[in-house]
């Protein structure tokens, strides 16, 4: 994708965020590659990274957040944006690992960042959507919850945080909730529920489960 050094159309805007996200979904290394010290595949990684952040700093007015928050092109161009930070970083936290010394650590450190701060904006569009269910019945925003909800639980299992455990549960409840009526929100929450379960995250039971209390959780977040 070249350069983007003008605000971009609405349907641009989308179809960069779409081209963005299908790469940034494809650059983790595959088994047995021989990869690692390529630099083509860090140059590639890091074109798509300043493409991610070229169209967020240029983002047309009517495609903004939270102004926009009702308007669904808004959410889910800002949406695919996020979810692509998330895999971009995720596959360039997981080729520093491969490699030795502080420099190797830094990396590694400002891809969870990165990704923390991406999950962050995901929880505050959700937080900004008036119907939590009607949000997820996109299955690229389910698949968008799911994401976040499991840098929130590495996040809780590297330090402790109460606040990223209860993040991860308020997405695992919107996607349980969504999952009664949307089939990839149900498959999501199931898979989630597992790796809740594996990293020993308690699990509200299904009676403690319901829209009352995800907007609860909601309105209390946004009031801090």
């Amino acid at each position: 994708m070249g350069k983007i050094d003008t605000t971009p159309s609405t349907l641009g805007a989308r179809v960069m965020a779409a081209s963005l996200f299908y790469q940034a979904s494809k650059t983790a290394p595959q088994p047995n590659s021989d990869n690692v010290d390529d630099d083509g595949y860090c140059q590639r990684l890091q074109g798509i990274d300043h493409g991610l952040s070229a169209l967020t700093d240029r983002l047309p007015t009517n495609l903004q957040l939270p102004e926009n928050a009702e308007c669904q092109h808004a959410i889910f161009v800002n949406i695919l944006i996020h979810t692509a930070t998330m895999c971009l970083h995720k596959t360039a936290a997981q080729k520093a690992k491969c490699l030795q010394g502080p420099e190797a650590e830094i990396l590694v450190r400002e891809s969870h960042n990165r990704m923390f701060a991406a999950a962050v904006k995901v929880l505050d569009v959700f937080q900004q959507t008036r119907d939590l269910v009607m949000a997820l019945k996109n299955p690229i925003q389910d698949y968008t919850a799911y994401i976040a909800a499991l840098v929130f639980m590495q996040d809780f299992s590297v330090g402790k945080s109460e606040q990223s455990r209860c993040d991860t549960l308020f997405l695992f409840g919107i996607l349980r909730t969504a999952g009664e009526i949307h089939a990839v929100a149900r498959m999501l929450s199931v898979q989630l529920e597992t790796q809740l379960e594996n990293r020993g995250i308690g699990i509200p039971r299904d009676d403690e489960i319901d829209l009352d209390s995800l907007e609860t959780y909601r309105t209390r977040r946004n009031r801090g």
